[in-house]
């Protein structure tokens, strides 16, 4: 082949060769879009009103003891990077609320009516010094959007107790008719933490609206001898207006 017919194929070589990249990178972002990342955002309006029930089981060598109390959580103020000012009204009978009181006592007074600062990633933060039962979990909250099977890590400090979870979206279910993103979260312990925190959590977070429908686990808690399982549920669902009228939390 003369030098000069070479030349000529070169051009369509190199047209080739561009159009195969073209179809390859084409194939590659419709794969992409075929694997969505989702944001997982807590959105708060004013009026928003969500009751939890909060049930703890913490047994300790052969004696168990089983709390259960509700959380009433109100937004009466959003600010303009999306937190929220929630006045939460606990209610419970008095011995439980008592014994739940004591038990909370290296985090602080742990009262029953209270104002927090919730985040949209889930931060629960009391607006003076006392105690807070949490009823989301900021690890749960992935800093940037992420697609099914992707993992993160987060550190979560809560007074002296501090933990360092690995945590999975695992995929979107469906949780009493409402689709949640399900999430897996394993704890770790942290040196220095009080007591040290280790266990296995899952996490439905509502799709729509971010609030958090279930928390699910259990937890190991030890500090020295000391060592104590904590079997932990929590259930969240939205306050319709209807059901205030009608006296309902």
């Amino acid at each position: 082949m003369s030098d000069c017919r070479k030349w000529l194929l070169v051009p369509s070589m190199l047209r080739s060769a561009t159009l195969l990249i073209i179809i390859h990178g084409l194939g590659f972002s419709l794969l992409s879009c075929g694997e969505p990342r989702y944001e997982i955002v807590r959105t708060m309006k004013v009026g928003d009103t969500w009751s939890y029930t909060l049930e703890e089981t913490l047994h300790i060598r052969d004696e168990s003891v089983s709390l259960q109390v509700e959380l009433i959580n109100r937004v009466i103020e959003v600010k303009p990077d999306g937190s929220a000012i929630i006045e939460r009204e606990m209610r419970g009978d008095p011995e439980t609320l008592k014994a739940l009181q004591e038990s909370m006592g290296m985090f602080g007074t742990l009262p029953t009516r209270s104002r927090l600062r919730f985040t949209p990633k889930g931060a629960e933060e009391p607006l003076d010094d006392s105690a807070t039962l949490m009823v989301s979990v900021p690890y749960a909250y992935p800093d940037k959007p992420v697609k099914v099977g992707e993992r993160w890590e987060h550190t979560h400090t809560s007074g002296s107790m501090k933990a360092h979870y690995q945590c999975q979206l695992v995929g979107i279910e469906q949780l009493n008719g409402v689709p949640c993103y399900k999430i897996q979260a394993k704890a770790n312990p942290v040196r220095g933490s009080l007591p040290q925190l280790e266990g296995e959590v899952t996490v439905y977070i509502d799709t729509l609206s971010g609030w958090v429908r279930q928390i699910e686990g259990i937890l190991i808690m030890s500090a020295g001898e000391f060592r104590g399982d904590l079997k932990l549920k929590v259930m969240g669902r939205p306050v319709l207006p209807k059901d205030e009228m009608e006296g309902k939390p």
